[in-house]
């Protein structure tokens, strides 16, 4: 549950991303100035890393394979990073979010006993 909650998350923040040259073309209306400003960012990205750092660990502890948390903690840096960098903001959040759905989904694979894609 938690890491499909999160890949959802992670999921939304992709699709923020890439739809935002798009945005500019709403952006005068409320919903554009709201989609798109700093604090829709920085609210994305403590959801996202409060799921990871719930879920991960988590796992970590049952699996026993780091993988899924190192690629999380890589995904969180450069969705942090992109917070500070506004020239890689696009580049950062959607590489960001990609690993942090790829950690997500190998984390429940491997929860799950799954034959996972990641090992």
């Amino acid at each position: 549950m938690k890491d499909k909650l999160a890949i959802f998350f992670s999921a939304f923040c992709l699709v923020h991303c890439i739809v935002l040259p798009a945005g500019f073309l709403i952006s005068t209306s409320i919903l554009g100035q709201f989609l798109f400003s700093e604090r829709i960012h920085q609210g994305l990205f403590l959801v996202i890393a409060a799921l990871a750092l719930w879920a991960l660990p988590q796992g970590l502890r049952q699996h026993h394979q780091p993988l899924p948390l190192l690629l999380a903690l890589i995904g969180l840096s450069l969705l942090g990073t992109a917070l500070f960098v506004p020239s890689l903001e696009v580049l950062f959040s959607v590489v960001g979010s990609l690993l942090l759905m790829a950690a997500h989904l190998c984390n429940f694979w491997l929860l799950k006993k799954a034959k996972p894609l990641c090992v």
